[in-house]
């Protein structure tokens, strides 16, 4: 990208938001789902040696839910004119800001697919040997017995 000053403009949050509100509007996401990096390429001088204009490289991610849509992003960022990306980045800038961009080329985007597998174990809880029933049920029938004993006795 052309800009005036190139480490004014890697400095500039509205332009680094300006850039990953553009590409976020391919994606039709949000500002969150890109990050972005700039880094000064080259700086013309003028005839009286005072530093001019020069260019800014804008690196990007986009990060996209499935191969299908990375492939169909990629295939839109490739067709789309640098004048188009020129104006949807300077749409995105504030109104106040004090210059304007001028995309002047842009590099083939590449895909890194990542695959992420998640696994779930299940410890297996070991229940004790024991009846679940209450010890006063438990020697509830011992207790019937002996009663059942004396009363036989009895008669």
């Amino acid at each position: 990208m052309q800009v005036e000053d190139p480490e004014a403009a890697c400095k500039d949050a509205a332009l680094l938001s300006a850039f990953r509100e553009a590409a976020a509007g391919l994606v039709g996401g949000t500002s969150a789902d890109v990050e972005a990096a700039c880094s000064v390429v080259a700086r013309r001088l003028r005839s009286d040696s005072r530093r001019l204009a020069g260019s800014i490289e804008l690196a990007y991610k986009i990060a996209m839910a499935s191969e299908e849509a990375a492939s169909t992003l990629m295939s839109k960022i490739t067709a789309m004119p640098v004048a188009t990306l020129t104006e949807l980045i300077n749409n995105a800038l504030p109104a106040d800001h004090p210059y304007t961009i001028t995309v002047t080329g842009k590099s083939e985007p590449t895909m890194i697919v990542v695959t992420l597998t998640t696994t779930t174990t299940i410890a297996e809880v070991e229940e004790p040997n024991e009846s679940h029933a209450r010890r006063p049920a438990v020697l509830g029938s011992a207790m019937m017995a002996v009663l059942a004993a004396v009363w036989m006795s009895t008669q």
